[in-house]
């Protein structure tokens, strides 16, 4: 079976073991057998033929949040980002995230605002979000119109073109 694993380190996905698969009751134990460049070839205890292979394709992997290495401070997880709500500088709802990501560049959280409903890619940098209150579920964005100078629209017109 193929998986494409988000961990920082792909075969780390290992470490998480037992894990759970959607759609499956019981924890199953994930055995690697080779790495490839984008995904790992696996695997799955109970689970041998096609068939059931099939009936999981697709599906997500799950582990429980309190088996997960402990971070510092100012580390997040990508899902503690997610739905937190946006405040500007002046402590106004501006937005929420709506999804994280990195793209080989760095961290970018995309933000919904709520003031023309479209959404922002933003470099996730201490610069831009300068203050993150998991539990409140906020994040603060620094000025907007700070993010908007030449830099980034070369940037963006970087990312175009490649």
């Amino acid at each position: 079976m193929i998986i494409k694993s988000y961990c920082k380190i792909p075969y780390h996905i290992e470490k998480y073991n037992p894990i759970l698969i959607e759609g499956i009751i019981k924890e199953k134990k994930l055995k690697i057998l080779k790495k490839k460049k984008s995904s790992l070839i696996v695997e799955l205890e109970g689970i041998y033929s096609r068939s059931e292979i099939e009936e999981i394709k697709g599906n997500y992997i799950y582990k429980n949040q309190t088996d997960f290495p402990k971070l510092d401070d100012e580390e997040y997880y990508f899902f503690e980002l997610k739905n937190l709500q946006v405040f500007d500088s002046k402590l106004k709802k501006i937005g929420k995230v709506i999804d994280v990501g990195d793209y080989g560049g760095g961290t970018f959280l995309e933000i919904l605002f709520f003031d023309n409903r479209k959404s922002e890619l933003i470099p996730f940098t201490k610069e831009n979000f300068t203050f993150i209150n998991k539990k409140e579920n906020f994040i603060v964005l620094s000025s907007i119109s700070s993010l908007w100078g030449k830099t980034w629209e070369i940037i963006f017109l970087i990312l175009i073109i490649s």
